[in-house]
């Protein structure tokens, strides 16, 4: 380090000379239970970062506007708040006038109140006065509006208020030109009733946040041209916020990058009949028009209720991340998987039943997360080669082709037994697979409560390495038990016979499969009738309506038939119409 350069030290201030004050540029203090600022904190005056996180301060002192060089205040996890109170705003601006007599405070709480405030707005921070700071975190804190300096404050480029019970949004906020990056999270905005003005002007910023926040039925006011005057935005975060609708005012911004429009991971899934929270987005369609976002590389739509996934959306080819899960797709575009820069691909929690063609177009990829579908059969997943993590937990398969490259592997609750994967793979295979297994299962953080229980999951294990690989109970795939094969153990047979006391000829037992009574019935057929000929089939025509008379129509024609009427032959109904 040259001899000119100033330190970036990160010290504690007790004990410092003088000469230290004025090397040091950055000062963390977080987390040691503040309730003040140090007043040695003002001397130095080359100090570019403070750092004032989890702590108990209530205040920032008004020394620190003394920090000309200040460019960074970080002060989240405080107990910080308005200096003043919304009662003190009626007398500030007429001295003179006198409260009603039917008040509910008295002349000395309001003189006391109103004096405190006006001590108090003394010793606030002026934040206009640091030219420099350009950055400034204030979350997770109790303001109930934005200070009145930072309204003003024209040079603020980043700017955190997340975490705050504010009630609305400032109608002027001075440093609208030069904001690049706008977080409002986790806010309620319990009194906003419109979005201000100048937050449609933003042309510089390039990442607005307003992650749950109640700000769902706003959003229909937002010019649908925003984009054409906030050109930068590249990182949109809507993620619960209450819409009703995929929001048209994103449809402009065409050079968006990242684009968050999910629920909480930890909400329930949401379906067409269930109570929906009014934080809680609901899109049930991509518009077609998303594809002209080209330049969209992160994806997230996941719970809220997705059903339709249109054509176009192939289009967007710099897609890297697509997060749908925990939806209700039932069938993909023909030709999603062109998007051939996919990483990450999440679709898991759908009711799909079949992959279109093409997965080994994915060169890239290396999550790809199908739990919790239908899915009978995952072609060309073998020409994966950069495949690391692969979820199928909870499906249909029956077999399935590994590629060599994969680290992370979930195969249960599907029809694969463990004599296919050894014969196909090894006996050392499934030493392998406990371990891909588990290493999965980890990532889960406990969200999926069917698999997060770590318990729950070795016994899983030693269940699967036992038995096979196969979770499905026998009523649900009680019909296709010949594609089925659990591979048990005999010795356990053998000591149920050596316990029993009567011996029993077992040579001669010829097993019986045991039939049900129900009869299944099918509301169209699958082939046409053989007397049926030179015919194109058309499964409407085995509907009972149908105007080609096969013998199934014939059939159905008959039940459908009129009942003969009745013949009063004995005159017993002669007074019925009286």
């Amino acid at each position: 380090m040259d001899g000119n350069e100033k330190e970036d030290v990160c010290v504690k201030i007790d004990g410092l000379s003088e000469p230290m004050f004025q090397k040091i540029t950055k000062l963390d203090l977080s987390g040691q239970s503040l309730s003040c600022v140090p007043e040695d904190v003002g001397k130095l005056m080359s100090l570019q970062s403070l750092v004032l996180s989890n702590n108990k301060l209530k205040t920032i002192p008004s020394f620190i506007q003394n920090l000309l060089q200040l460019k960074e205040l970080i002060a989240d996890h405080n107990l910080l708040s308005n200096v003043y109170q919304p009662l003190n705003l009626h007398f500030k601006s007429d001295p003179e006038s006198k409260p009603s007599e039917d008040s509910i405070y008295t002349d000395e709480e309001l003189n006391s109140t109103t004096a405190s405030g006006a001590v108090q707005n003394e010793q606030e921070l002026n934040l206009c006065l640091l030219p420099k700071l350009y950055k400034i975190d204030l979350s997770d804190n109790s303001y109930f509006e934005f200070p009145q300096s930072l309204c003003k404050a024209r040079s603020i480029v980043k700017l955190n208020m997340s975490g705050n019970p504010i009630r609305c949004l400032p109608s002027w906020f001075k440093s609208y030109k030069v904001i690049r990056h706008l977080i409002l999270e986790r806010i309620e905005f319990s009194h906003m009733f419109e979005l201000p003005y100048w937050l449609f002007n933003v042309k510089r910023c390039t990442v607005i946040s307003f992650a749950y926040t109640c700000v769902g039925c706003l959003m229909e006011n937002i010019p649908t041209d925003i984009g054409y005057v906030c050109r930068l935005i590249t990182k949109l975060d809507l993620r619960g916020v209450g819409l009703r609708d995929f929001p048209e005012c994103v449809l402009s911004m065409l050079d968006l990058e990242y684009l968050w429009l999910s629920n909480t991971r930890t909400a329930p899934k949401l379906n067409p009949r269930s109570d929906v929270d009014l934080s809680m987005n609901m899109v049930w369609q991509i518009p077609t028009h998303l594809a002209s976002l080209t330049a969209l590389t992160h994806f997230e739509v996941s719970n809220v209720r997705l059903s339709i996934i249109p054509s176009s959306f192939c289009c967007l080819t710099n897609l890297k991340h697509f997060n749908a899960s925990s939806n209700a797709i039932e069938s993909l575009p023909n030709h999603l998987f062109d998007l051939v820069n996919l990483i990450h691909l999440n679709l898991s929690d759908n009711e799909l039943v079949f992959l279109p063609g093409g997965l080994g177009k994915l060169h890239k990829l290396t999550v790809l997360n199908l739990a919790y579908n239908k899915i009978y059969d995952v072609r060309e997943l073998e020409k994966l080669d950069t495949l690391l993590e692969f979820d199928v937990y909870s499906n249909r398969l029956t077999e399935i082709d590994l590629p060599v490259s994969i680290q992370k592997l979930d195969l249960a609750k599907n029809r694969i037994s463990q004599q296919y994967l050894i014969e196909k793979y090894g006996p050392e295979f499934l030493d392998k697979y406990d371990r891909w297994q588990a290493a999965l299962r980890d990532n889960l953080d406990g969200l999926d409560e069917e698999r997060g229980n770590v318990e729950e999951m070795l016994e899983e294990i030693s269940e699967s390495i036992k038995y096979g690989m196969s979770d499905v109970s026998s009523d649900e795939c009680s019909f296709e038990q010949e594609e089925v094969v659990n591979i048990a153990t005999t010795q356990q047979e053998d000591k149920q016979n050596e316990e029993t006391d009567d011996e029993e000829d077992w040579d001669q037992f010829i097993p019986v499969r045991k039939t049900s009574n129900k009869v299944k019935t099918r509301k169209y057929k699958s082939y046409p009738d053989t007397e049926t000929k030179d015919a194109v089939f058309c499964p409407a025509e085995s509907h009972p309506l149908s105007l080609v008379k096969t013998s199934s129509t014939a059939r159905a024609s008959s039940l459908n038939q009129k009942p003969a009427e009745i013949v009063d032959s004995e005159g017993k109904f002669e007074d019925a119409d009286e």
